[in-house]
């Protein structure tokens, strides 16, 4: 057979075909892996890491600590835990997530100056304080008790201040440093709102707490409407002495009728005395204390005026009273009845017209109350609207009358 030389071509180049094939492929697969890193790189090379570092990922990368190993970009613990539990500088908070200084509070969260209160809440030595004083009652009546409340704290002792001092402690013994303690008012005690406290003291430091009590007199003199005159001053004895037999006597006390007269009010009788005013200032009155002891019901007398030399007689007013300097009108017209207007007119009392007599009962005391004065007795006359007599306050001129009590 005959071949061409296409033909001898042809088979001679088959085995030579196949082997650049091969190159040409593993050639081509080279160059595209090469191509697939990233320029100037070097796919085989190593990467030089410093000293506490090594490479991770084509990267130098911290050493992780012994017993750990870096995954996914952490060191983590050979039995697995993160090491942000472990706290390296950032993850654990060394300083700021242990709260060593701050979360633990050693200066600031235990409070040892401020939330113990060593010096601040504790401090009970040094705090003292006296609390508000009270009265129970507040109204009381003369000869009654009131008991007096208040609280302390850090005080030594305690004191009675104010009217407490002059009222007898009942109850406890003496006054401690709370209360209460009960105090006796006197009977004797005015009608008036008085000023009471405690005094309480530590260390020479001093507080002091005051209330006030009101005493009700059970004595009717003392109210208010039952008072002289204001401004106006009780002739007595001394200077003061309204007796002048024949001079001005001052050893005669004329708050007094037996100082004046020489027997009793009843048994009175023939021996008119002269009394009169002492002052140019005219604002004097008299009050006479009698009693009626043995007086009989049925029993009239007066009280009998006269004009005499070295006084001179001007009008007046004349009450008897159980007060003494008591010219309030309706309060003695209900009691005895006994307040008049007079020159020279007699004051009458007993019998049974008490339209023109002066009631007065056995056994009692009562007042001859006298002040020269122009102004009108009438009902609702008060002591604040009586004046005094413009002549009586003439220097050369001296008022005063015989008053001569005697029975019928």
């Amino acid at each position: 057979m005959v071949r061409s030389g296409n033909d001898r071509s042809s088979e001679n180049a088959g085995p030579c075909m196949t082997r650049v094939s091969i190159i040409f492929l593993v050639g081509l697969f080279v160059a595209v892996w090469g191509c697939s890193d990233d320029p100037g790189s070097d796919a085989n090379s190593t990467l030089e890491c410093g000293e506490g570092t090594v490479e991770h990922n084509s990267k130098c990368v911290a050493e992780c600590p012994s017993g750990q190993v870096r995954s996914n970009g952490q060191c983590v613990k050979t039995n697995g835990g993160v090491e942000a539990d472990t706290g390296t500088e950032a993850d654990t908070g060394t300083e700021a997530d242990t709260g060593t200084e701050a979360d633990t509070g050693v200066e600031a969260d235990t409070g040892t100056e401020a939330d113990t209160g060593t010096e601040a809440d504790t401090g009970a030595e040094d705090e003292f304080e006296l609390g508000p004083v009270s009265a129970d009652p507040q109204v009381v009546e003369a000869g009654e008790a009131v008991e007096i409340l208040w609280t302390s704290t850090g005080a030594d002792f305690c004191e009675p201040v104010g009217k407490l001092e002059d009222w007898p402690l009942l109850d406890p013994t003496s006054v401690g440093t709370e209360g209460p303690a009960t105090f006796e008012v006197p009977q004797d005690s005015e009608h008036d709102s008085y000023d009471v406290g405690i005094s309480c003291t530590s260390d020479g430091d001093t507080l002091e707490q005051m209330t006030t009590v009101e005493v009700v007199s059970t004595d009717p003199c003392d109210l208010p409407d039952r008072q002289p005159p204001p401004g106006w001053t009780r002739l007595s004895t001394g200077d003061l002495s309204c007796h002048r037999p024949s001079s001005w006597d001052p050893s005669s006390d004329c708050r007094y009728f037996e100082e004046i007269w020489p027997t009793n009010f009843i048994n009175s009788g023939g021996s008119p005395q002269r009394l009169g005013l002492r002052s140019s200032d005219a604002r004097d009155y008299m009050a006479i204390e009698f009693d009626t002891v043995g007086l009989d019901p049925t029993q009239t007398g007066s009280i009998a005026l006269n004009q005499t030399t070295g006084l001179t007689s001007r009008r007046k007013i004349m009450s008897i009273s159980r007060c003494p300097g008591d010219f309030h009108y309706d309060s003695i017209m209900a009691e005895t009845g006994c307040i008049r207007a007079s020159f020279i007119q007699n004051l009458r009392w007993g019998g049974s017209d008490t339209s023109q007599s002066c009631q007065l009962e056995s056994g009692e005391i009562y007042y001859l109350n006298i002040l020269y004065t122009d102004t009108l007795v009438e009902p609702g006359l008060h002591p604040d609207d009586i004046e005094a007599h413009q002549d009586c306050a003439q220097s050369d001129m001296t008022c005063g009358n015989l008053f001569n009590p005697r029975q019928d």
